[in-house]
């Protein structure tokens, strides 16, 4: 199926009247939108985003601030090639900022990372699919990993063995689209849709993972408000993940990279619950968002502690 271009033609002209008229690609009706790529070859967005992470200690029903970080930083998508089944895409990262000094090795990792081109595909409604440039983010994981055993001063044959298994993890190839992804996932995310306002939609769905780990949830999406006159359409989504399949994916992932983690976990004791809640301002023209706001939650339980990570991001178009 091909993006709705079989609803009809725009005809262009010198002085079209028409094509400066017509209603957007991705509106339907008052009530009742699509959320699908109008993209050209060529085309760069760039997103500011800032980001904000807190560690909370709970006790009870109080919640105490351990730590808070800030940072914000430009995320630049190209559209590279366009078909009728997908388009291809780059995307890097530039100017980061922290609200507090860094140390010498964080650094050193995002001198590393920026403006490293991560090129991926989409389905042809703009809903990401698969990284392509795998072994150039491979070098360059393998790169940071070498930074941070030098700097750590980590040389001893013994400490590199006790390193391995979190280094092997850093450099699967399965695991770049969990380490780069991250926001380019969010903006793709709810590509490839056809709402009604005030319907909630609820779906399955599966988070991007370490080790092609897999943990299912559900999302629920809905069409909050159209505002024609400015071309918007604003969306609520919520992630739940499964509560059972987290908690073994972080036990896992711990396990994996520190085997002295084997006998410090209890099943039963630890436990992980992970909701997302998100809001899109979705450009009814072209697709791209205009602004997204995310709150995610993460609640760790392990024995009588629990911790809270909650993290925030600020999306917002800036061309």
């Amino acid at each position: 199926m091909l993006k709705q271009l079989l609803l009809g033609l725009i005809l262009t002209f010198s002085s079209c009247v028409f094509a400066q008229n017509r209603k957007p690609f991705n509106l339907i009706n008052e009530s009742e939108v699509t959320s699908i790529a109008y993209w050209n070859q060529g085309e760069s967005v760039t997103y500011q985003v800032n980001e904000t992470e807190r560690i909370l200690r709970q006790k009870k029903d109080k919640k105490k601030e351990v730590s808070e970080e800030q940072n914000s930083f430009h995320l630049t998508l190209s559209v590279l090639d366009s078909t009728q089944s997908s388009y291809q895409m780059e995307g890097f990262y530039t100017d980061f900022e922290f609200e507090e000094e860094m140390d010498e090795m964080a650094e050193e990792i995002i001198r590393l990372t920026e403006n490293i081109p991560i090129v991926y595909h989409t389905d042809e409604f703009g809903k990401f699919d698969s990284l392509y440039n795998v072994k150039s983010l491979q070098r360059t994981t393998g790169k940071m990993v070498d930074e941070i055993m030098e700097m750590a001063e980590i040389d001893s044959p013994f400490a590199k063995l006790m390193m391995k298994p979190f280094t092997d993890q850093l450099l699967k190839e399965e695991n770049q689209a969990a380490l780069f992804c991250s926001e380019i996932l969010s903006i793709h995310l709810i590509q490839g849709g056809q709402w009604k306002r005030s319907k909630e939609y609820i779906m399955d769905c599966e988070f991007v993972t370490m080790n092609s780990y897999k943990v299912e949830g559900q999302a629920f999406v809905e069409l909050k408000k159209i505002d024609t006159k400015n071309k918007l359409a604003t969306f609520k989504v919520e992630l739940l993940a499964n509560e059972e399949q987290i908690s073994r994916y972080i036990q896992d992932i711990f396990v994996s990279m520190c085997m002295d983690l084997k006998q410090k976990f209890d099943a039963e004791s630890f436990r992980v619950k992970l909701n997302e809640k998100m809001t899109f301002a979705i450009d009814l023209e072209t697709g791209w968002p205009r602004t997204i706001n995310s709150h995610t939650e993460i609640k760790v339980r392990d024995f009588e502690k629990k911790f809270i990570k909650e993290i925030e991001k600020h999306y917002v178009l800036k061309n």
